[in-house]
């Protein structure tokens, strides 16, 4: 009968190819959180001893020497089975076999996984690019996971020079890294992994969490009514774990403990050696084993008093999860990764690995103190709940791989639309978490496919990183010291990679179809560097408060009347960057008009007659709240600049008279409660343009109530100023 192997059984659904070794039960627990789901998945089992063979997970085995019985309708070999070599079908025999590198690239280029989900950094993740880059690229997109093993991936080996280069390429080239624990994000982007890498579902248990109501007819015994029992999960000697200080601490600790049994598990060789040194009483309490399956080590779990498991490196223990989900006491080491989540005395007792005395004092009070271990045993089931729910999490996984299959779904179409301009969106942001959801939403939600999203935190304060990392892979963000405006958003001009580029602030969410409006805009339009639509204001509250119906495009107005007619939403050109080199980062508050008043002097902008933006009112926003003398100046530098600038059109120089009374009455209105600068400026507002001035009744009746309330007696002072400067 023939294998029905490479029949997905859900077809057109999303196809992810796990790769991994295949004997870990932590990658067994993970895949198996798919189970029932419409996803078709398939493992690549690192050459090494097969899976268990009632896993039902499709596998390609690189064994060597293939064992017998396999089911071919869930297993593909690229080795010769026993039964096949006996029924003489080795034909293929003379042809050679492919290396197993070639063929894992082989199964990615035929089967087209959507997602390839890499366990662990070393070996697996620098196995897989090192092929990738040896057999060339492959022609289609899939997205990229990396799933790290706890502290023992990156705790050490981010150090070590040798290893260290090796990790921060994985990170470049990963599109999503899942991790256990927060301190990992911390190492992640200290190695250089934007923020926006790291997975939305993280920090996750590496097992997907334990099934807590499963646990519940163990949890009704408490730990001081149970067999005296203690569960040592990893009986370990190595740069992770030291198993001899703990074997000590058994030593001094046997007479307070003592009637118990201990189980040391997954012990090594050298481990097992210096317990046969253990005095014979001690021995004879005691069992050792090298690997018993997850199962048994479960059971065990739920009639043991207490779970002992110190370390020096590990991510949040998949062993104290366990222990909390079958109501055993667990002692750790309070470790940066596993302190956020348990309190000593309340939850756990901590003891580090290096220090037996401390190791023995928990022992002796975990097994004497009915009260705390009791207790513990209570609260620890609300931890579960929190970090390790297994249904809660199985549903976030599941949604996030179909996530993830939606969006490579969408680079897909684009790569066939490959006339639709990538179009990059920069928002520069500074303290406006409160409102940065909305503008993010306004972003993301737009209709037009060939889009990235560039969000850099200016050194906000407030909650704007929280704001930002439930996003996602959904956008690309970055942190750094506060730089200002211009600095930032010119760092964005420099990450862009559109040929389209739009700049939303933090506050001022676009309004639906505004993408699409602008790129169609600027197809029919090749001439133009800038397409700027009308706007509304908005309220705090996000309300409409006034349409700005915006002027057409023109240059001399712009500068003869001091007004920016480009507003929010406006999309350029990518070249733009490049005529005009970004935001001059001397202008706090009028960098955006300086940017479009020099890129004015290369080409031509257009109106869109069409409402695509907002610009937001309220109190913390930078054009209210910043008002005074310093913004005053910056209109006058503003100006002063304009008309140094080369290749000014002449009909601009015919109206600086009118420019500088135009840049002289706005620096006078933005003044604020500055009475002597609002008067100063209004005063040269006059003198550059005295008929335009005679010819408006209002300002003329401005400037009057400005002098009664500045006193006549500071008037001649003020003249004399105004006209010496």
């Amino acid at each position: 009968m023939r294998s029905t192997f490479e029949n997905d059984p859900y077809p057109g659904g999303a196809r992810i190819l796990f790769i991994g070794h295949p004997l870990s039960t932590h990658v067994h627990s993970w895949i198996d959180l798919l189970a029932g789901s419409r996803v078709n998945i398939r493992f690549f089992s690192i050459p090494s001893d097969p899976p268990p063979v009632d896993w039902p997970v499709r596998t390609y085995l690189a064994h060597a020497e293939p064992p017998e019985g396999l089911d071919l309708n869930i297993r593909k070999t690229l080795y010769p089975t026993p039964e096949q070599i006996r029924e003489g079908n080795t034909a293929y025999l003379a042809y050679g076999f492919p290396r197993p590198e070639k063929w894992l690239a082989d199964i990615v280029a035929y089967w087209r996984p959507h997602i390839i989900h890499l366990f662990g950094l070393d070996p697996v993740s620098f196995l897989f690019l090192d092929i990738m880059k040896s057999l060339g690229p492959i022609e289609y997109g899939y997205k990229l996971v990396v799933q790290t093993r706890g502290g023992s991936d990156l705790t050490l080996t981010r150090t070590d020079p040798e290893v260290s280069p090796h990790i921060r390429k994985v990170l470049e080239e990963c599109d999503q890294i899942i991790t256990d624990n927060r301190k990992n994000f911390e190492y992640l982007q200290d190695l250089g992994a934007p923020a926006g890498k790291i997975a939305e579902i993280a920090p996750v248990p590496g097992t997907g969490g334990i099934d807590i109501e499963e646990f519940a007819d163990a949890r009704k015994t408490p730990p001081s009514k149970r067999e005296r029992i203690i569960v040592w999960p990893k009986a370990y000697e190595c740069p992770w774990s030291k198993a001899l200080p703990v074997l000590e601490a058994i030593m001094e600790a046997w007479e307070k403990i003592t009637p118990c049994e201990i189980y040391m598990l997954a012990s090594l060789p050298d481990v097992r050696q210096w317990f046969h040194t253990l005095p014979e009483e001690i021995k004879t309490s005691c069992h050792i084993d090298t690997r018993i399956p997850r199962g048994g080590v479960l059971e065990l779990m739920k009639r043991a008093r207490v779970m002992l498991a110190p370390s020096l490196v590990d991510g949040i223990p998949n062993s104290l999860y366990e222990a909390m989900a079958c109501g055993a006491f667990p002692i750790v080491s309070p470790l940066e990764t596993i302190m956020p989540v348990v309190k000593d005395e309340e939850n756990v007792l901590f003891a580090r690995n290096l220090y037996p005395d401390e190791i023995k004092e928990a022992l002796v009070r975990a097994m004497n103190d009915d009260i705390l271990v009791d207790h513990a045993a209570r609260r620890n089931v609300q931890i579960l709940r929190v970090h390790a729910d297994r249904t809660a999490i199985a549903r976030r996984v599941v949604a996030y791989y179909e996530g993830l299959h939606g969006r490579i779904e969408v680079d897909r179409k684009k790569s066939a639309k490959a006339d639709l301009p990538l179009v990059s969106i920069i928002t520069p942001a500074h303290n406006q978490a409160s409102f940065l959801d909305e503008t993010i939403q306004s972003v993301l939600s737009q209709d037009y496919p060939n889009l990235e999203y560039i969000i850099l935190d200016d050194g906000s304060k407030d909650n704007t990183r929280e704001v930002l990392v439930k996003y996602g892979s959904r956008i690309r963000w970055e942190s750094h010291e506060n730089m200002g405006e211009a600095l930032t958003v010119n760092k964005g001009f420099q990450l862009a990679k559109g040929d389209i580029i739009c700049v939303v602030n933090a506050d001022d969410p676009l309004l639906p179809g505004a993408v699409s409006e602008a790129v169609s805009f600027l197809a029919e339009r090749p001439e133009i560097l800038v397409a700027y639509p009308d706007w509304y204001y908005i309220s705090d509250e996000s309300r409409f408060l006034h349409l700005e119906k915006v002027a057409e495009y023109d240059y001399v107005f712009m500068v003869s009347r001091h007004r920016c007619i480009v507003g929010p939403g406006a999309f350029m050109r990518k070249q733009a960057i490049d005529l005009t080199g970004g935001r001059d980062p001397q202008f706090k508050y009028v960098g955006d008009f300086d940017f479009w008043l020099r890129l004015g002097l290369h080409g031509s902008f257009a109106r869109i007659p069409k409402t695509l933006a907002t610009f937001r009112i309220h109190p913390s926003s930078t054009s209210l709240a910043m008002k005074g003398r310093r913004m005053a100046k910056e209109d006058i530098r503003l100006i002063k600049k304009v008309f140094s600038l080369q290749g000014l059109p002449r009909e601009v120089h015919r109206v600086r008279m009118k420019a500088f009374s135009a840049a002289h009455l706005h620096a006078s209105r933005v003044s604020g409660n500055a009475r002597m600068s609002r008067v100063v400026h209004y005063l040269k507002y006059v003198l550059y343009d005295p008929l335009g001035f005679a010819s408006d009744r209002a300002y003329v009746a401005q400037l009057i109530n400005l002098l009664l309330d500045t006193g006549k007696q500071r008037l001649s002072a003020l003249v004399s100023r105004a006209l010496r400067a």
